[in-house]
C-alpha cells in the first residue's frame, strides 16, 4: 500500500509544467480576434448645390389710390382744394366713404360724367338717378363743376327714362347738362341707330356705320370719313364726333359763366 508521501510525489510529478496533463488543464487563451481591414474611406458624394431660399411673395403695390381708399399714411394728395383740406381735417367718423378719394387726389376743375347704358334693364331709373345725384353732389362738395351727359340713345330701348332722369337731375341740382341724347334725336330722329336693316352692311365693321350710332346698336358710330369733322355733315354721321362737339361747347359756356366769374 503507498504511502502517503508517495501518493504526494506522484501527484506533483504529474503538475510538472509542460506535462499533458498540466496542458489539458490549463485554461486556454481567447483566440485573438482578426485585425480589422482598415475602414475604407466614404465615397465622396457630389456637392449638392446650395439650397436655394423659398421665393418670398411680394405684396401687390398699391396705387396712390388704393392707398387712400385704405386710408394709408403714405398717400400723398397731388394738389388739395379748398373742400378736400376742409374733409380731410374733420374727424375720421364724418369723413365720407372713400369712393370720392380720386376727386380728392386730382380736385379737378370740372369732370364730365356719363353712366346709365349698361344700366339699362338692371337698374330702375329712380336708383340710376339717386346714384347719379349722389356722384355729383361729392363732386360739387369737393370743388369739381360736373357736366353730366345724357346717355345716347340704345337699340334695346329703355333709354328715354335715363334720358328723363338725367334732365331732372341737372335741374335739381343746378348743373350743366350735355344734351347728348337729345341731340342725336334732333340730328337723326329716324335713322339714328346702326341696327337698322339699312345699315346692315356694317355689321362686321360696326363703328364704320354712317350714322350716329353704331351697328352695335350701342356705342356711338366713329366712321374714319368724319372724324373731327365739326361740319353739320360731320355731326350727322359720327356719333364721337358729335360727343366731343357737345363736350368742348359746354366746357367752354362753364368757363365763361364759372371760372371767368369767379376771377373777377
Amino acid at each position: 500500500m503507498a504511502s502517503l508521501s508517495d501518493k504526494l510525489a506522484k501527484l506533483r510529478s504529474k503538475q510538472k509544467p509542460g506535462g499533458a496533463k498540466a496542458a489539458e488543464t490549463e485554461p486556454k487563451a481567447p483566440a485573438a480576434a482578426p485585425a480589422e481591414a482598415p475602414a475604407k474611406p466614404a465615397p465622396k458624394s457630389a456637392p449638392q448645390p446650395a439650397a436655394k431660399p423659398a421665393p418670398t411673395k411680394e405684396a401687390p403695390k398699391k396705387s396712390r389710390l388704393a392707398d387712400l381708399r385704405a386710408g394709408g399714411a403714405k398717400a400723398k394728395p397731388l394738389a388739395k382744394g379748398r373742400a378736400a383740406a376742409e374733409e380731410e381735417a374733420k374727424p375720421k367718423e364724418e369723413q365720407p366713404e372713400a369712393q370720392e378719394s380720386e376727386f380728392r387726389v386730382h380736385t379737378p376743375e370740372a369732370a364730365v360724367i356719363l353712366f346709365g347704358t349698361n344700366d339699362i334693364g338692371s337698374l330702375w331709373p329712380p336708383e340710376y338717378t339717386e346714384n347719379m345725384a349722389a356722384s355729383l353732389r361729392r363732386m360739387m362738395r369737393d370743388g369739381t363743376v360736373p357736366m353730366l351727359t345724357s346717355i345716347p340713345p340704345a337699340n334695346k330701348g329703355g333709354h328715354h327714362e335715363y334720358w328723363l332722369a338725367a334732365v331732372a337731375i341737372a335741374r335739381g341740382l343746378n348743373v350743366p347738362l350735355i344734351d347728348y341724347q337729345g341731340e342725336v334725336l334732333r340730328r337723326r330722329p329716324e335713322d339714328w341707330n346702326g341696327r337698322l336693316d339699312k345699315f346692315a352692311e356694317y355689321r362686321k365693321r360696326v363703328y364704320d356705320a354712317p350714322t350716329l350710332v353704331s351697328a352695335d346698336g350701342t356705342h356711338p358710330s366713329n366712321p374714319k370719313q368724319w372724324r373731327g369733322d365739326f361740319s353739320e355733315e360731320g355731326l350727322r354721321h359720327n356719333g364721337y364726333t358729335l360727343r366731343d362737339y357737345l363736350t368742348i361747347r359746354k366746357y367752354a359756356e362753364v368757363i365763361r359763366k364759372v371760372f371767368r366769374r369767379e376771377g373777377e
